[in-house]
C-alpha cells in the first residue's frame, strides 16, 4: 500500500505542473509577440511607420508601402536583426 501511495504521489509531482500550465500561452506564441514588438521598435527607430508586421514561428512578414527602395531594404534589415527571426518575407511596395 505504501508503494502504491509513493507511486501515485510521484506521478502527481510529475503531472501536476504540466496540468497547471495548460491555460498559459505557449512559449512559441510569446516569442512571436516579443519578436513582433522588437521589429516594430526597430522600424520606429528608423522612422518607418504604417507597415503591417506579422510573425509566425520565426518568420516575419512585412506588408505595406514605402517611399523608396532604401526604406524597404531598411525595414527588411530591421526585421532580420531581431533575435529568433529565421526568415523575412518583405511584401512592401514602393510608392
Amino acid at each position: 500500500m505504501k508503494k502504491l501511495l509513493l507511486v501515485v504521489a510521484a506521478m502527481l509531482v510529475l503531472i501536476l505542473p504540466s496540468a497547471c500550465s495548460l491555460n498559459r500561452q505557449t512559449p512559441k506564441s510569446m516569442d512571436n509577440s516579443a519578436m513582433e514588438a522588437e521589429v516594430r521598435k526597430n522600424l520606429l527607430e528608423d522612422g518607418i511607420t504604417g507597415l503591417e508586421v506579422k510573425v509566425d514561428n520565426g518568420t516575419v512578414t512585412l506588408d505595406g508601402h514605402a517611399d523608396n527602395t532604401k526604406q524597404k531594404d531598411t525595414a527588411g534589415g530591421d526585421a532580420k536583426k531581431v533575435n529568433g527571426v529565421r526568415r523575412v518575407i518583405n511584401n512592401i511596395h514602393i510608392m
